[in-house]
């Protein structure tokens, strides 16, 4: 019985806050454009994001930009192309303020058409960031257009889930 009460306990404290491949702590404050409500679960290694009308989930173990190159999509690009959009569009103030809030994981999906769309940010609980601000990250990010290394393969998918973290020592 003590067992599975100190296991509970540890779930419990596990899914309140959480690292993601030593990038810091991650809370559940999840923003995107008009906020809604997301859930974040943990299962094994795999962090789980559903929205509320359960139609949308991620799911991966890997949230280093170098091991999700899958899809036909040069990962690094992509990582490339978002950081210097933001590096470009980006205000010094807000930079130093996505400097203080140390790293940001992205979930988003890239449809076929390359666009990225329904990004949901994952922020440090210490973050500086407000929601404006995230707001303006967002726009700047879907600017960026991925680019299929085989377009007609992918012709026929809805979106590819994606997830990525902006390092702030990149900016």
């Amino acid at each position: 019985m003590k067992k599975k009460m100190t296991f509970i306990l540890l779930l419990i404290f596990w899914s309140k806050s959480f690292s993601v491949a030593g990038q810091g702590n991650f809370d559940k404050r999840v923003l995107k454009g008009s906020i809604e409500s997301y859930s974040v679960s943990i299962s094994g290694t795999d962090i789980i994001v559903k929205n509320q009308k359960n139609k949308l989930t991620r799911t991966t173990p890997n949230y280093n930009i170098e091991k999700v190159s899958t899809s036909g999509i040069d990962a690094n690009k992509v990582y490339t192309d978002i950081m210097d959009n933001l590096r470009t569009a980006l205000s010094s103030k807000q930079k130093s303020l996505f400097k203080a809030g140390k790293n940001i994981l992205v979930s988003f999906e890239i449809n076929n058409q390359g666009k990225i769309e329904e990004p949901v940010f994952f922020l440090s609980k210490d973050s500086p960031l407000t929601i404006a601000e995230i707001e303006n990250i967002e726009k700047i990010i879907k600017k960026t257009r991925m680019n299929f290394k085989n377009p007609d393969q992918y012709s026929s998918i809805n979106f590819i889930p994606w997830n990525i973290v902006l390092r702030s020592k990149d900016l």
